[in-house]
């Protein structure tokens, strides 16, 4: 304990001398308010009595913060015995000071066990006024000693419960706010983790459609530097595929960028299994060679995010097909006959001619993070015929909507 701890503080000195200013002034009225018969004489040896006990008992105040469980028995222990020693009849001003150190002791409840404190304040408080009220002889000694017990507990008792409960109040609310402070903590860095987990999904949205439509471009302008001399007319067919495929990305930018927007006026086209039909007659329109099968029922019982994943990993696989094996025949399943699954594969035959080197992109891993966040699995590897096979298992939710 630091010397600034043991030190009263301004705040303990104004409510020690309070306490004992209130009782002093009591005890001098006392023989303009009381009967003569009923008020000690001033300056008789029990009114001397009470007045020390009363200045003692302020004294013991200043400590009251840095030791209210020993403070409140002393100031009780002071009003036990000024009752016991001097009975004046109006020894229950001892108890002002009484009443301060039992709030004080209920207020510091947090820093050790307070109830043998107030029972045996409550006890010496007790004592005090039965012997006050018998010795003056204001009551009885059976009806002394049920003042005492109610006096007890009306000075002990009842401040130290109320005083409990306005702390118990306290801490609750401040608990609670330190949970709402938490809590707002916790959805800030959710927030920032949802915004760097956004750009890292446009990231790979920027890759999947920057490959698609470029890697078919780099295919239709191979085959237009070869067509332009020998066969202009498919040349010039050509150069209208490569504008419909630049168009095609600018579409798809701007629907990324739309993403970005708030309160976008309509609503943007959903992908789906459905819509791989469209990316194999994209392809197909720039000259490759690419089967689509249908196996199985519908995918209508997948969700509408799984769909999107799918077609997701259908749209890479063919860019990344059209790259490294160029002029390699693709075959597209869309497998619905396991009850339990819906299985998306794209393979692509060995190439012709040898492939560019990998280049290091971001499109496997991207497949599989967005496989696993929608519960599936994807695997992707050389088949045994030298060819390039990526499976993608989605799971079949029973309760999902229909989607178109």
């Amino acid at each position: 304990m630091t010397t600034a701890r043991r030190m009263p503080s301004v705040q303990d000195l104004l409510l020690a001398l309070g306490a004992g200013a209130v009782a002093t002034a009591a005890l001098a009225a006392s023989p303009v308010l009381l009967p003569p018969a009923e008020a000690p004489a001033p300056g008789g040896p029990a009114w001397w009595v009470l007045a020390a006990g009363l200045w003692l008992q302020t004294a013991a105040l200043l400590l009251a913060r840095v030791r209210p469980r020993t403070v409140l028995v002393a100031v009780a222990a002071v009003a036990a015995l000024v009752g016991l020693v001097a009975p004046t009849g109006i020894g229950n001003l001892a108890d002002f000071a009484v009443i301060v150190a039992a709030v004080r002791t209920a207020a510091a409840g947090r820093t050790g066990p307070q109830a043998p404190s107030l029972l045996a304040a409550a006890v010496l408080v007790a004592i005090g006024q039965a012997a006050d009220t018998a010795g003056s002889g204001d009551l009885p000694l059976l009806p002394a000693i049920g003042s005492g017990l109610v006096q007890g507990l009306v000075v002990v008792g009842v401040p130290a419960a109320v005083t409990s409960a306005v702390t118990a109040r306290r801490d609750a609310r401040r608990a609670r706010d330190a949970e709402l402070a938490a809590g707002l903590r916790e959805r800030e860095a959710l927030v920032r983790a949802a915004v760097a987990g956004e750009r890292t999904a446009m990231a790979r949205e920027l890759h999947d459609i920057a490959a698609h439509h470029l890697s078919s471009m780099a295919l239709m302008t191979a085959a237009i530097d070869r067509q332009i001399d020998t066969d202009p007319a498919a040349a010039k067919a050509g150069v209208r595929q490569v504008r419909t495929q630049s168009r095609a990305m600018l579409d798809d930018l701007r629907r990324l960028v739309g993403l970005l927007r708030d309160g976008a006026d309509e609503p943007d086209r959903v992908e789906t299994l459905a819509t791989v039909r469209e990316l194999v007659e994209s392809a197909r329109a720039a000259g490759r060679a690419i089967e689509l099968r249908r196996l199985g029922t519908e995918p209508r019982d997948v969700g509408p995010l799984a769909q999107f994943v799918g077609h997701r990993m259908v749209q890479e696989s063919l860019a990344n097909a059209a790259v490294h094996a160029p002029g390699a025949a693709v075959t597209v399943d869309l497998d619905g006959r396991e009850a339990g699954e819906y299985v998306v594969s794209v393979r692509n035959a060995a190439p012709g001619a040898p492939a560019p080197g990998s280049s290091g992109g971001f499109g496997l891993v991207g497949m599989r993070e967005r496989a696993e966040l929608v519960g599936g699995a994807l695997e992707a590897g050389p088949d045994g015929d030298g060819g390039w096979a990526v499976r993608l298992v989605l799971p079949r939710d029973r309760t999902a909507e229909d989607v178109p």
